[in-house]
Formats: structure tokens, C-alpha cells, sequence
């Protein structure tokens, strides 16, 4: 009996360390005698955080995985201020930096000038409020009728900023457009029904993304984009580097006693009957130099993403009868592929275009799509832009990308100190060319004029194990009964799920630490996060 394991997770991401940080740590709980142990499966912890060096730009990190979280992610803030974790403001608009679409290069406040815009839309549009705000005019068109109806609320550009979670679950649930229910109504049928084509493809050019207009129903794409993606959210940073969250997390949870076991991958995943008569879970991992090994565990949590319990044997109650359900909670996600490019140069040519101290992000229909000027080295003038394609594009760049290619190598004369890791997410040359063929084109700079980069990195992260760099709700699925199952998915076994990938936080850190606390509280007994030191 004390060779079998209190509690298992799988997965050292923010969910996985988060989850097992506060079952050993919160006062006046059990879990400070618990035996809990963390398996991942690769060499570093953090999952699809990942902040690297870049060579000659020291005093910063670029963040090839998650690079921001907002002032409204509650859990996220009050972490972070725990941890002793640094964070300022990361730019995103600017007024000056560049909006290159249909070929004309515009500035990005020229996007709400009805006369510059190289779109056909309606007339009703052609105003500069309603450009600014063409999501939320597609709102109070569609769903006017569903918020007086269920909230006796009458909606306007004004009363939605006031719209909260709640009512917003409401709507979801109960909502219908053309007597049809929301959430078995496409977004972006809504989004061309209520603003016509030409305006959807000035939304989805300028906003630099494709998968947040095109994956999810209407009941859970409006709130996302009416909330995360507003103009006016503000965005943060942590100075160390996204990563240096989950490694805090690490060492806190080393100092705890837990066992934080690396190059160690689960294969399967079977229940078990236990000595005392009790359900377990013998699990079976595979470490770097394929030697398997079996535990067991009286509980299990899967702090993994839907593609990395895909990869996880066919058998085990996830997967024979008694887990029919599942597959369809496991299924009611889509990964979102998205891809960074990090490109480095000796001088910040793009300030002739921008201007001097140039932050925030650029945009194009070009396949690079967001552009962020990223740091200056003040003391040598190097530079870093930060390219970040979120949906359509991703499989450009994925042909370029030729993992078995030779990596190009940098010559750091000496100044070695934390690239290690940017090494080895080095770019291949193909990628390298091609972006910054593209960011000349989106500059409108001639190549004679720029020097090539001298380093790169690139991260793809719809590869295995992760599958996608975020994940979004699929049509007709009720997300927040999803929401719910999902965390305890079979009755009388004990696997438990947390992590972004089924919450309503969805692409956002806040998302990994919302369903870890909701499985935390409801399922493991512990008390609500405000009763805790956390906040």
C-alpha cells in the first residue's frame, strides 16, 4: 500500500504543476501528506509555454508558445503575484504600425476610415464606429431579440460592454438565431448574414487571425471575441518569460516533496481493483530510453491536450465501453494550429516605416498575418520581430518546415548565455527566406536595402505531442455541460481532466487554471481558491 501513488498527473504543463502545487500546499488540508508524483513526456516542463533567448538581445524573452494573459484573468494575476513573478504591459495596437491587405499599406487607424479601407461593405457600416467595432454590431443585429427575450436587456453597443458571463451563458444556452439554437449556429454564418462578406474579410484580415472567426458556434464565439480580442483589453507580460511560471510552479512543488519525473511518457491507462477494495488506476510509462515501468495510483489527473490523450493506448475504461461517452466529450474540442517565427537582426530596419521605438504588432493578408516588433537592444540596436500565424495559413509554413534539414548554426563569439534553448527551436533556411521576404514586402522595403537575419527560431504546435496551440468548441456542442463532465468524465473511476482545452478560457493560461480549480474544488475536496493564500 505505500507503494501506490495518492495522486498521478500526467502532464507537467501549468495545469498539471498548478493542480499539484495546490494539493500539497493549501492550509489546513490533507494534501500536505498526500503522495502526489507529476509524469511528463518531455525533457522541460511548461507545455506550450516556451520563452527563449535570442542571441545579442539578452535582456529579453521571445515567447515561441503563450506570450500574454489580460488584467481580467483573475487566477492568472493573483498567481503570478504569489510566484514573485514580475509582469508589465505588452503592447498590441498601434496606431502608426502597418496594415498591408488587398496590396495597399495602410496604418492601422486608417482600418476605421471608411474611405481607405480596400473593401466593399455596406453603406451602414462605413463609420468609424462601426468599424471599430464590427464584431459587437454583429451582435446587437443577431441577438437583440434573444437578450430581450431571456435578460429583458436592450442590447446596444453601450449595454454590451456590460454584458457578463453569465448572461453571456444564458444566451448560449438558450438563444437561438433564425430558430435555430446558438450553439448550433456557425459564427461566421452569423458574422456574413448580419455584416456581408466584405466586412467579414476586413475583420479577419485586420485581426491578424483566422481560426477565431471560423472554428466555434455562435453561443461561445461571440463571448470570446467580445471579450479576449477587444481593442481595448490590455495585455501582459511576465519579464521573465511566460516559461518562468511553470518553473516556478516547478520548484515549488519540488520543495513540497512531489516528484516531477521528465522524459517519462504514459503509454496506457487501465482501472485496477486496490488492496482495500477500492478503484485505482495502473498506468504503464515509457522513459527516454523506451524501459517501461507500471504504477498505480488511487487517482489520475490528465493534465493533457485532446491530442495527447489521443496518443495514449486504445484500451482502459477511457477508451473500451464504459468510455463511450468520453470520446465524444474528448471530441467536442478542435486543436487550433498556430505557428511563431522569430527573426533577429543587427539593426531595427523597420523603425524607417513605424518609427523609433516601435512596439505592438504589424498585419497582412500576407501568410505571415502578425508581425510583432518585439525588443531593441538599446546598447547594440538588435532587434527581434516576432511573426505569429494563428489558422488557415499554418500549412505554408508547416511545407517549408523540414525538421530533418540541417539547422543553421549561430556564431555567438562568446556571448552563449541563455540561447541554448533558442538553438534548438533554430528555423530552416526555407522558413528563415521566406519571412523575411515577407516582412520586406509588408515594410514595402527592397531586399538591397535590409540585411538578412542572423538568427532564428520557429515553433509549429499542431505537432505531436500537442496537436494545436490552443483549442476552440466545436458546433452543436454545449460547452458548459461539456465543461463540467469533462472534469470527472466516467462515473466510479478515478481519472480526472483539467486544462485549457475544455474551458471557457480557451487559448489562455486562465483557461489551464480555471479547470484545474473547478476540478480541485468539486472533485478533490479542496476549498474555493479565495479561501486559500492565493489571492
Amino acid at each position: 500500500m505505500n507503494q501506490i501513488i495518492d495522486v498521478a498527473i500526467v502532464g507537467a504543463g501549468v495545469s498539471g504543476l498548478y493542480s499539484a502545487w495546490r494539493l500539497k500546499s493549501d492550509a489546513g488540508q490533507p494534501g500536505r501528506t498526500l503522495n502526489v508524483r507529476v509524469f511528463e513526456g518531455s525533457e522541460r516542463v511548461g507545455g506550450r509555454l516556451l520563452s527563449v533567448k535570442p542571441p545579442f538581445v539578452n535582456d529579453t524573452f521571445v515567447e515561441l508558445g503563450g506570450m500574454r494573459f489580460t488584467e481580467a484573468h483573475v487566477l492568472m494575476c493573483g498567481l503570478a503575484r504569489a510566484l514573485g513573478l514580475a509582469s508589465g504591459e505588452l503592447p498590441d495596437a498601434n496606431a502608426n504600425n502597418i496594415a498591408y491587405l488587398r496590396g495597399q499599406r495602410l496604418k492601422m487607424s486608417d482600418l476605421t476610415d471608411p474611405d481607405r479601407i480596400p473593401y466593399v461593405i455596406d453603406e451602414s457600416l462605413r463609420n468609424r464606429e462601426s468599424l471599430s467595432n464590427l464584431v459587437a454590431v454583429a451582435a446587437v443585429r443577431s441577438l437583440g431579440p434573444a437578450f430581450k427575450e431571456l435578460l429583458d436587456i436592450d442590447l446596444t453597443l453601450e449595454t454590451l460592454e456590460s454584458v457578463t458571463a453569465e448572461h453571456w451563458r444564458t444566451i448560449g444556452e438558450r438563444g437561438s438565431f433564425e430558430g435555430k439554437p446558438l450553439y448550433e449556429t456557425p459564427l461566421r454564418y452569423i458574422l456574413e448574414r448580419t455584416l456581408g462578406h466584405g466586412a467579414v474579410q476586413l475583420l479577419q484580415d485586420s485581426l491578424g487571425y483566422d481560426c477565431i472567426l471560423w472554428t466555434w458556434s455562435a453561443a461561445d464565439g461571440f463571448p470570446f471575441n467580445l471579450t479576449d480580442m477587444r481593442s481595448a483589453v490590455r495585455h501582459m507580460h511576465l519579464v521573465d518569460g511566460f516559461s518562468a511560471l511553470p518553473r516556478r510552479l516547478h520548484e515549488k512543488v519540488l520543495a513540497l516533496g512531489v516528484n516531477v519525473q521528465l522524459n517519462t511518457r504514459v503509454r496506457s491507462v487501465e482501472d485496477t481493483l486496490l488492496p482495500d477494495g477500492t478503484t485505482g488506476i495502473a498506468f504503464t510509462t515509457v522513459d527516454d530510453n523506451g524501459a517501461e515501468a507500471l504504477s498505480v495510483a488511487r487517482k489520475l489527473i490528465l493534465a493533457m491536450p485532446r491530442r495527447s490523450i489521443e496518443l495514449l493506448d486504445r484500451k482502459g475504461p477511457l477508451f473500451d465501453s464504459r468510455g463511450a461517452g468520453f470520446k465524444s466529450l474528448l471530441e467536442s474540442v478542435s486543436p487550433v494550429p498556430l505557428f511563431k517565427i522569430a527573426l533577429c537582426y543587427e539593426n531595427c530596419w523597420w523603425e524607417k516605416v513605424v518609427g523609433g521605438g516601435s512596439n505592438g504588432k504589424s498585419v497582412t493578408d500576407l501568410p505571415m498575418r502578425q508581425v510583432y516588433y518585439w525588443k531593441v537592444n538599446p546598447h547594440d540596436q538588435q532587434g527581434v520581430v516576432l511573426i505569429y500565424d494563428g489558422g488557415l495559413t499554418k500549412s505554408y509554413w508547416e511545407q517549408l518546415d523540414n525538421a530533418a534539414a540541417p539547422k543553421p548554426q549561430v556564431k555567438l563569439t562568446g556571448r552563449k548565455e541563455g540561447v541554448d534553448l533558442w538553438a534548438d527551436y533554430a528555423a530552416p533556411s526555407r522558413i528563415i527566406f521566406e519571412a523575411h521576404r515577407q516582412l520586406l514586402e509588408l515594410h514595402g522595403l527592397p531586399e538591397s536595402e535590409v540585411p538578412a537575419p542572423y538568427a532564428a527560431a520557429c515553433m509549429s504546435w499542431n505537432r505531436d505531442p500537442f496537436g494545436g496551440g490552443a483549442h476552440f468548441w466545436n458546433m452543436g456542442v454545449r460547452s458548459h455541460e461539456v465543461a463540467e463532465q469533462i472534469l470527472h468524465p466516467i462515473e466510479r473511476c478515478p481519472i480526472y481532466l483539467c486544462g485549457e482545452a475544455w474551458s471557457h478560457e480557451q487559448g489562455w493560461v486562465e483557461g489551464a487554471l480555471a479547470t484545474s480549480e473547478a476540478m480541485l474544488t468539486r472533485h478533490f475536496g479542496l476549498p474555493p481558491l479565495h479561501d486559500t493564500q492565493l489571492v
